[in-house]
């Protein structure tokens, strides 16, 4: 069984998308199988960034039952040997709208995917079918600039995953589910205290529900140290959302290069390895390999 590591943020432009390509680029040198695979049903792009211009399959494929496995839709990508990709698709009204038996049926198969590691790219934003790919990882990859407004973006992202973390621990026909699904939550606190009006075993459901997240930080396009910006977005999260186990992965400097490396369709790693933002990067995938051989121990 694959370790899954969502990719996912609370806006769009903040270099989700090349942050995905460049760890699995990453990883592949170290020695990991990797598979990238695109659930930006808005904005499928991983494939052009990896330099794959006309996909053979697409993530629709299996979806539409055209394939049985996600092993059939898994392509090699060119010059990048541990490598594949399952790219995604916004032309379909069945991928971008998705129901929940088809959503259920591709958590399954994630995890029959043949490889060490599953990079999903969630996209960006707080819409139900983004959330739940994102919680359903073993690793959430949370990316964020430094801008204010992008920080606070992320807050309430990571905010409706926990919450939708938390509901996840009932059925959907469960006393708790439906007075939580028709109030405004604010914090952690506040669905702590519902639950534990219909017994501690609630409210200790949501506590081991919320223990299973393990979201990492990263910033991207800084000029300066991002540590005090991180402190700030810890203790919200403490305060407010009870997560203990926040790690700052790393950051990625505002780096031309990188840029440049966009437009010419490949990972700044592959590209330039000396580059700042491939240097910042290695950081980041070092530390991303410790959490995985905890996983794999």
């Amino acid at each position: 069984m694959p370790v899954k590591i969502s990719v996912g943020s609370g806006k769009g432009g903040v270099g989700k998308s090349v942050l995905s390509t460049n760890i699995a680029y990453l990883l592949g040198k170290a020695g990991l199988s990797v598979t990238l695979l695109d659930m930006d049903s808005g904005g499928a792009d991983l494939h052009i960034l990896m330099g794959l211009f006309r996909p053979k399959y697409t993530l629709t494929d299996f979806i539409e039952k055209r394939v049985d496995s996600l092993n059939d839709v898994a392509q090699k990508l060119e010059g990048f040997n541990k490598i594949k990709i399952i790219t995604g698709t916004g032309d379909s009204l069945h991928t971008a709208n998705m129901p929940s038996a088809t959503k259920s049926k591709l958590l399954r198969h994630i995890q029959k995917i043949d490889s060490d590691v599953v990079i999903i790219d969630v996209g960006a934003g707080t819409h139900f079918n983004t959330l739940d790919f994102f919680i359903a990882a073993d690793i959430q990859v949370c990316v964020t600039t430094g801008d204010p407004t992008a920080i606070l973006d992320l807050y309430r992202f990571i905010k409706l995953a926990v919450i939708r973390k938390a509901l996840s621990s009932f059925l959907a026909y469960d006393e708790v589910s439906k007075v939580i699904r028709k109030r405004d939550i604010k914090d952690i606190g506040e669905l702590l205290v519902i639950a534990s009006e219909y017994g501690e075993d609630r409210r200790q459901s949501i506590d081991n529900s919320i223990a299973e997240l393990n979201p990492c930080i990263v910033f991207n396009q800084v000029d300066a140290t991002p540590n005090a910006k991180f402190s700030r977005l810890k203790s919200l999260l403490l305060d407010y959302l009870k997560i203990t186990n926040l790690d700052l992965l790393g950051k990625v400097p505002d780096d031309p290069e990188l840029r440049k490396s966009v437009k010419v369709y490949q990972p700044i790693t592959s590209l330039k390895p000396a580059a700042p933002s491939s240097l910042a990067l290695e950081v980041i995938c070092s530390r991303l390999l410790k959490h995985i051989d905890r996983l794999q121990s």
